[in-house]
């Protein structure tokens, strides 16, 4: 089975001063995300169901695939460790087809029919936590060559293009959001000098756009001011 690339987004804090010095970027590197199975992984530490979903990635009724959400807890520990996600066959929940994570937590598990062609994807969004911060997503979804996730374009070297040369990006990472088929990725754009909550110079924004297959591209690419870029990331 083909291993497909989840699209990492790290940005770390410069110890703690708010501020990423030298207008640069630090990018995780690209991982496989999905295994057909994972269970002697995932062993330890315990793990409970907190939401399941049903899907049709093949758009015939009668076949489909459950998802199901795990929080995975350290017995020697009252908050949770870890979160996993597990898509397997309605008729067969003993193989997983696809494994998320373990990560720190989802934002988003979301059922789109990106090509309005009756099959579904699974978008997912997940987040670390602590001081140092990325953001990964992926779409999950039935190809030619079987169930795999989606291509995504460099959105680093896209956005890098919008920049000048006394700019920056910090340690908030991307915002991902879903918009009528589309998604749109933004992210604070800082002038040396700024405190880590407030991006002076405003924001990049990307329109990732699905092409027929299993590919999204950047459709569109956009600067827009502070305030603009501030009430679209607090906007649901």
């Amino acid at each position: 089975m083909k291993k497909a690339l989840l699209f990492s987004l790290v940005f770390l804090s410069a110890g703690g001063l708010g501020w990423f010095l030298g207008f640069g970027r630090h990018v995780r590197a690209m991982k496989a995300s999905g295994r057909l199975t994972a269970k002697s992984k995932f062993a330890t530490p315990p793990c409970e169901t907190v939401r399941s979903m049903f899907l049709y990635f093949k758009g015939v009724p009668g076949q489909q695939n459950e998802v199901d959400w795990q929080v995975c807890r350290d017995p020697d520990s009252s908050s949770p460790s870890s979160q996993i996600v597990h898509v397997r066959d309605e008729s067969d929940e003993d193989r997983d087809l696809w494994t998320f994570g373990p990560a720190d937590f989802f934002q988003q598990l979301t059922i789109v029919d990106f090509l309005r062609d009756g099959r579904q994807e699974l978008l997912e969004v997940e987040e670390s936590g602590g001081t140092g911060h990325y953001t990964e997503w992926a779409v999950l979804g039935r190809t030619n060559s079987g169930l795999r996730c989606w291509r995504m374009p460099n959105v680093n070297e896209a956005a890098n293009k919008l920049i000048r040369s006394d700019e920056g990006f910090g340690s908030k990472g991307w915002t991902l959001k879903l918009t009528s088929g589309h998604l749109v990725v933004g992210e604070g754009i800082y002038h040396e000098g700024d405190g880590a909550c407030c991006p002076s110079r405003g924001g990049v924004f990307l329109e990732l756009t699905p092409k027929q297959g299993d590919e999204f591209v950047v459709s569109k690419a956009w600067r827009a001011d502070a305030q603009t870029f501030d009430r679209w990331v607090r906007s649901p």
